[in-house]
Parts: structure tokens; C-alpha cells; sequence
């Protein structure tokens, strides 16, 4: 068992070197289906019929029985995946309020009429902003949503799929200087204490202009900026099991035609919203994933996926491009009758959509089987980052496989983000 570790890694390691540097990075590896969620988002070394399009399509060739002998082939349609940060939640639901405007009215209110009511109105007005703004600051901004129909024809040698996605990804980040907290912060103490039938404090030069208040909302230059792509991909799986080294390997080839659009977008706390469409790719361009899979021994196995390996640039409004780079993933998994252990690393950081946002995560799962159910749970973590930092997740999710019929659901969250997944298909 240990000769073949050896020449699988070395053959991880040769492929690695020669094709990419590793200072390469792609878009975020992206969650497609429910079973990959609820494990934490691995899958390199466990994909199944139903979800190897996305994560390994070498193991379309590691099925028990030839696809004449079993009931291995499947439809699956949805796949639906949603993840979004808590942050983007928040300014969704603050995108039609117009702070700078409540702000203003209320000073301009006080100022006309310095009652302790309308200093009340003024700080709760200011104190809303403040709360926007510490919800939002060093937070990481995420929305990633895919829905995919596939098609898969597993087997013993030799196995193929057909898939269709469509994938909406976009990250950010808020800059929100510390001088805008402290503004906002020294506005709601003074606005407090006037509430409460104190004098002013007009020695202070930065809040009043003589007798009357300033308006603060000119000096605020919070703001949130962010990128997005709408991915449409329409492709087919092979893969076949091959002798290397005198070692069985499994070898899966994707290739894809992308169609892409991209987005920008740029918010101020004072409203003032730029939001512009790419270009559209009308021609559709090639791409490829790859996977490789190696039975270690009886219980353990090990895999390696790399999508997108072509690099492509999508250009932007501004005159700007986003790349897509390869995607590098490993994974290993320990399977009994009953119960799978998995592991997966992305084994270079993935760019975020957003310039300046980078990850690399490790991914974690269990799958335990009785009967026709499925229990599963899940955690993934940052290892390394740029930008904003994710902290670890944890997950869980139910199949059930009453055949032909098969549906599976999972569900994430922590304090900074959720998600959800639903898959339903059939064999035949």
C-alpha cells in the first residue's frame, strides 16, 4: 500500500509542477449539490454518479458492475446550491434606505428646532448608520448560487455524463474607515446628551459650525464594491480506468463550452449606487476539468480534480477582466460498508471574483449509511486568505434513496453566512 501512495502523490506532484505555477488562483471552487454541502463542501475522493461532473469526473469510472449489469445510471434535475454571507443580507435589506437623507433632515430639524425630540431623531437616525456599519466592516462578502441538470452513465471501466449549469458568483469587500465610526460614534454621544436637556458642546469645532450642527453625512466614504459572474456551462464527462506505472487509475476529461457575463457594483453609505454589465461571451468558449482517482486499498481511496484548465479572461465594464484560472483539489476518504470519512484541500489559494480576495480551505465530511438514508455532516475552515477571513462552518444534511427515486438536502450556517442545497433524480 505504500508503493502506491508514492507513485500516486509523485504523480500528483509531476502533473502539479510541470502544468501550473503555484502562484496560480481561480475563481471560489463553488458548492454544486447537496451531498458535497452537507460533507463541508469535499467530494475529490467520494463523488458519485450524480455530482462527479463537478467534483471528480474520474470516478465515473470506479463503479462495482458494468453499466449493463446495474442500475448505476442517473437524471438528476435540480441541483440547486445557495450561499451567501450575512453581510450581503444586511445591505440587501438596507438597499432602499437613503441614509445620508434621514440624516440630513434630522440635523437640518434640530438645527431649526433644537428640541430634545428632534436631538432624539437625529441620534437614532445616526445610530442605524453606525449599526450598518459595524455589521458590515471586516466582514466577508459572498453570494454564490448555481442550479444544474446532468445526465451520468457510470460504470466499471468507463463511464461518461452529460451536464448543463448555470452559476451566479460575486464577492466584495466594505471598506469602512475608522474614521467614519468615530465621526458617527462622536455624533450619537453629543445628539444623546442634548436628548437628555444637556448644553451643547459647541467648543467642539468638528461637530458644530458655531450654534448650529454640521451635517456629517459629506465626510462618510463607507462603501461596499463588488464583482460578479453569471456562468453558463455546457459540457460531458469521460473518463476510463487506465494502467500507469503498472497501478490501476481512474482518468476523467470534462470538456465544456462557458458563456460569461460579468457584473460590477459600487454602494456609498450615501446612496450613491454604480452598478455596470459586462460583456457577454455571444460565442461561448472551451474549457476543460480533469480528475484522477486511485484505489489505495480495500478502504482507502484518494483523488485529485483541476477545473478550468484553460486560463480565460472576461472583461469587464470599467475595462477591467476577471480570470479564470485553475482550480486545484485534493482529497482522501476512508469507506467501510456503512460509514465514509473524507478529507479535501484546496492545494493553492482560489482568487475571489473581487480583486484582492483570495482562500484556501480545508474540507471535512462524514456520510453514514443505514437503510435507504443518508446522514451526513460536514466543517470547512480557512487555512490561508486574503481579505476578508470566512471562519469555519459546520454542516449537515439527509439523503434518501428510495429506488430509482433519490433526494437530498443540506443546510450550513454560522455567524457569518448560510447555505442550502436540494438535489432530486432517479436511476434507470
Amino acid at each position: 500500500m505504500h508503493r502506491h501512495k508514492t507513485v500516486f502523490i509523485a504523480i500528483i506532484g509531476l502533473i502539479f509542477n510541470l502544468c501550473f505555477p503555484l502562484s496560480s488562483h481561480a475563481l471560489p471552487f463553488g458548492i454544486y449539490e447537496p451531498r458535497s454541502l452537507a460533507m463541508g463542501g469535499a467530494g475529490v475522493a467520494v463523488a458519485t454518479g450524480e455530482n462527479a461532473v463537478f467534483y471528480n469526473p474520474a470516478m465515473l469510472a470506479t463503479y462495482k458492475k458494468h453499466k449493463e449489469d446495474a442500475d448505476n445510471e442517473s437524471f438528476t434535475f435540480p441541483a440547486i446550491s445557495v450561499r451567501g454571507t450575512r453581510s450581503l443580507e444586511v445591505l440587501a435589506e438596507q438597499r432602499d434606505r437613503n441614509y445620508q437623507a434621514e440624516i440630513t433632515t434630522s440635523i437640518t430639524n434640530f438645527n431649526n428646532d433644537p428640541s430634545q425630540q428632534n436631538a432624539q431623531i437625529a441620534a437614532d437616525n445616526i445610530g442605524s448608520l453606525l449599526s450598518l456599519v459595524d455589521k458590515i466592516a471586516n466582514n466577508p462578502f459572498l453570494l454564490d448560487a448555481s442550479a444544474s441538470l446532468a445526465i451520468s452513465v457510470p460504470s466499471k471501466f468507463q463511464g461518461g455524463a452529460f451536464f448543463l449549469s448555470h452559476r451566479a458568483v460575486g464577492d466584495g469587500q466594505f471598506n469602512v474607515p475608522a474614521s467614519d465610526k468615530a465621526t458617527l460614534s462622536a455624533y450619537q454621544q453629543e445628539l444623546n446628551s442634548l436628548a437628555q436637556g444637556n448644553a451643547p458642546n459647541y467648543a467642539n469645532t468638528d461637530l458644530y459650525d458655531g450654534t448650529n450642527l454640521r451635517d456629517p453625512t459629506p465626510g462618510i466614504t463607507s462603501s461596499a464594491r463588488a464583482r460578479a459572474v453569471y456562468i453558463k456551462e455546457l459540457g460531458v464527462s469521460l473518463s476510463r480506468q487506465i494502467k500507469l506505472f503498472g497501478e490501476d487509475y481512474a482518468i476523467g476529461l470534462s470538456p465544456k463550452m462557458l458563456q460569461v457575463t460579468t457584473y460590477e457594483f459600487h454602494r456609498t453609505i450615501n446612496n450613491n449606487v454604480e452598478d455596470s454589465e459586462g460583456t457577454e461571451d455571444d460565442d461561448w468558449q472551451v474549457n476543460f476539468d480533469l480528475g484522477l482517482f486511485k484505489k489505495i486499498s480495500p478502504n482507502w481511496q484518494a483523488g485529485l480534480t483541476v477545473k478550468n484548465l484553460i486560463e480565460r479572461e472576461y472583461p469587464t465594464a470599467s475595462g477591467d477582466h476577471i480570470t479564470f484560472k485553475p482550480q486545484w483539489r485534493a482529497g482522501v476518504a476512508y469507506l467501510s460498508s456503512s460509514i465514509i470519512y473524507t478529507l479535501d484541500m484546496d492545494l493553492i489559494p482560489n482568487d475571489g471574483v473581487y480583486s484582492g480576495n483570495a482562500a484556501q480551505f480545508v474540507l471535512a465530511g462524514i456520510e453514514i449509511k443505514h437503510s435507504f438514508m443518508r446522514y451526513r455532516l460536514g466543517y470547512r475552515d480557512t487555512i490561508a486568505h486574503k481579505g476578508p477571513r470566512e471562519v469555519g462552518v459546520f454542516s449537515a444534511g439527509l439523503g434518501f434513496n428510495f429506488k430509482p427515486v433519490y433526494l437530498d438536502l443540506a443546510y450550513s450556517e454560522n455567524h457569518q453566512q448560510r447555505a442550502a442545497s436540494l438535489m432530486f433524480g432517479f436511476n434507470f
